[in-house]
């Protein structure tokens, strides 16, 4: 057993997983929604965090390696598997903090709205989408979900966001902390207010794309293969709107400005 316990805490040493469980309430049940391996229930409930977890997935192959990695951990009397599509599998109370982690945006909110009963019965959610940050806030505020905490770690050059909620029939003024609703979407109201050194480097790694892109746009359009009169001037608007909001983000965070829209 201590060597799997030893495998489990290398594989959480990643930013993304060990932030992902450090914000799991110590105590509570906990279901993992597309458990992959099962390494966060098996050191959520190894550790003593969690006394019983769930760990489902849509997919047979990797569930049936997270059964064989809770066998060999000894936890098979606290860690129950599951093959579910989102929330399908899991009734309603019968978690009380769930995890949905590892997947886009879309994707995860297409399991809140078709789990919602079940997802709304726990007392905590922590997610993780992958992308489509700004859609995922809007779509959390509009159907009761409070963000608690937001978290964000960069692991082997790639950027991840981590959010704690719970559900309820309020609707929180998000945003007003920072006096700015829409920069608070985009890029969380939380690390703007305290000037998130992995969000500051994410908004300049975003910035330089952005004009990167924006150049080769132009490039494109000087050549004749994009004209200024068709996709290539509306994909330029798109592109200066965001690097606008981009840079609103690093005033706030301290970072002085380099860009202005034409």
């Amino acid at each position: 057993m201590a060597d799997i316990q030893n495998t489990t805490t290398k594989r959480l040493t990643g930013k993304r997983l060990s932030a992902v469980a450090a914000l799991v309430t110590p105590g509570l049940v906990v279901a993992d929604i597309g458990c992959d391996h099962g390494w966060v229930p098996i050191h959520l409930v190894g550790t003593g965090i969690s006394p019983k977890a769930f760990a489902m997935d849509v997919r047979k192959g990797p569930l049936s390696i997270a059964e064989e990695h809770i066998r060999q951990a000894g936890l098979e009397n606290q860690i129950e598997t599951r093959l579910s599509d989102g929330l399908t599998a899991l009734a309603a109370k019968e978690a009380e903090s769930i995890i949905i982690a590892g997947m886009g945006g879309p994707l995860i909110r297409k399991i809140l709205s078709e789990g919602e009963g079940t997802a709304k019965s726990a007392g905590e959610l922590i997610i993780s989408p992958h992308s489509e940050w700004k859609e995922c806030r809007e779509y959390l505020l509009e159907n009761g979900y409070e963000i608690l905490t937001e978290r964000m770690v960069e692991e082997e050059g790639k950027y991840y966001l981590i959010l704690k909620l719970r559900p309820g029939d309020v609707k929180p003024d998000y945003g007003a902390d920072i006096g700015d609703r829409e920069l608070a979407l985009y890029y969380g109201a939380e690390l703007l207010l305290k000037k998130d050194p992995v969000l500051r480097a994410y908004l300049l790694k975003e910035r330089a794309t952005l004009e990167a892109l924006l150049i080769r746009i132009g490039e494109a359009d000087s050549s004749g293969n994009e004209g200024e009169g068709t996709h290539g001037a509306k994909r330029c608007q798109e592109i200066r709107k965001e690097l606008l909001i981009n840079e609103k983000a690093l005033k706030m965070l301290g970072e002085e400005a380099n860009y202005e829209v034409q």
